[in-house]
C-alpha cells in the first residue's frame, strides 16, 4: 500500500472494512477487530491513524511488528493478514494489516466478533449456531445434489432427477441423538462432529493434522468443557515420545502456546494409517508393547 493509498482510506473514516488504531497500544483491540473482519468480509486494519481519520504515524521499533504478530497468534484456527509498513515522515510509519474475509467462524481468545458498521461486537448466539450448522453440515454439497437422468425419446429429451448417489447408504439406522449445543463464546465448549469417538491419543492426533492448537481449542475439539487430566496426560506423553511438539518450546507456559504435530509424529500418522490419519498411538497406562508394531 503506498501512502497516497492510505490518506485515501484514512479520508473515507472507519466502517465495517476499516478500522483505525492511533498505536500498537490497541493490538488486542485491534486483534478482535481482525476476527471479526475474518468472520465477514475482510477489511484494514491501520495503526497510527486516529479515530477522526487524522494521520499521526507511530515509532516502529524492532519488536512492533513482532509483537502485533503475536497478538494476532490468539486468533483460532490460526489467521495471517497481511502486515506491512508504509513510512510516513521522519521516525514515524502506519502498520496496515490487511485482512481477508471468509465469513468463517475465527475466535480471540474463545469468543466470536463481527463487525457491526464501524464498531466490534460479540457474535449474537444465533448467528454462531447458524454458521456452525452451515460449516458442519452443508446441504449444497455436490453429492447432495440430485442425479439427472436424461432419456431421448420421439425427439423429445425428457430428465428424470434420482436421489444423490450416496442416499441409500446414509439413510439412519437408530433415531438419530440431538446434538449437545456448545456453550457459546468460548472455544473450549465447542462440539466438533468431526472428531470421531476412539481413543483418545488417535483423536488428539486426527486434530493435530489440521494444525497448531492450544490446550482449550483442543478440549473443545474433542467435545470437552475443559483440558481434562486424561488430556493433559495425553499430550505429555506425545510430547515425551517427539510425536507431538510446542509451537514456542522455549516458554512452555506461555500464554500463546499451541501444540502441532513434529515431523516424527506426520510420519507416524502417515505411515499407521495414510487414509484416516489415526495413529493408534498408545494413552497413558496402556501397554506400549502391544502397540509397537503399528508405531514403529
Amino acid at each position: 500500500m503506498t501512502l497516497q493509498e492510505l490518506k485515501r482510506l484514512a479520508a473515507k473514516g472507519e466502517s465495517d472494512r476499516l478500522e483505525f488504531k492511533r498505536t500498537t497500544g490497541q493490538r488486542t483491540d485491534a486483534a478482535k477487530t481482525v476476527c471479526a473482519m475474518l468472520n465477514g468480509l475482510g477489511g484494514f486494519v491501520i495503526f497510527g491513524v486516529g479515530d477522526k481519520g487524522e494521520l499521526v504515524g507511530q515509532e516502529i521499533g524492532q519488536r512492533t511488528v513482532e509483537d502485533v504478530a503475536n497478538e494476532l497468534s490468539r486468533i483460532e484456527p490460526p489467521a495471517f493478514p497481511e502486515i506491512e509498513t508504509v513510512t510516513f515522515k521522519a521516525g514515524r510509519s502506519f502498520i496496515v494489516l490487511r485482512v481477508p474475509g471468509s465469513g468463517g467462524l475465527y475466535n480471540f481468545d474463545g469468543r466470536y466478533y463481527l463487525r457491526v458498521g464501524p464498531t466490534t461486537r460479540p457474535m449474537p448466539r444465533h448467528q454462531y449456531e447458524r454458521r456452525l450448522v452451515e460449516r458442519l453440515h452443508g446441504t449444497r454439497r455436490w453429492e447432495n445434489e440430485p442425479v439427472p437422468e436424461w432419456k431421448e425419446q420421439a425427439d423429445n429429451v425428457y430428465v428424470t432427477f434420482q436421489p444423490a448417489a450416496w442416499f441409500d447408504q446414509t439413510k439412519p439406522t437408530a433415531q438419530a441423538q440431538p446434538e449437545s449445543r456448545p456453550e457459546f463464546g468460548h472455544s473450549s465448549a465447542r462440539v466438533q462432529p468431526e472428531s470421531k469417538r476412539g481413543p483418545l491419543p488417535d483423536r488428539l492426533l486426527q486434530i493435530l493434522m489440521e494444525g497448531p492448537f492450544s490446550k482449550a481449542s483442543l478440549a473443545g475439539r474433542l467435545g470437552q468443557r475443559e483440558v481434562s487430566g486424561q488430556l493433559n496426560k495425553v499430550i505429555r506423553r506425545l510430547l515425551a515420545d517427539g510425536i507431538v511438539e510446542q509451537t514456542y518450546p522455549e516458554k512452555p507456559q506461555s500464554r500463546w502456546q499451541r501444540y502441532r504435530l513434529s515431523e516424527k509424529g506426520r510420519k507416524k500418522v502417515r505411515l499407521a494409517d495414510p487414509v484416516s490419519g489415526l495413529s493408534n498411538v498408545p494413552a497413558p497406562g496402556q501397554n506400549r508393547r502391544k502397540n509397537a508394531r503399528v508405531c514403529t
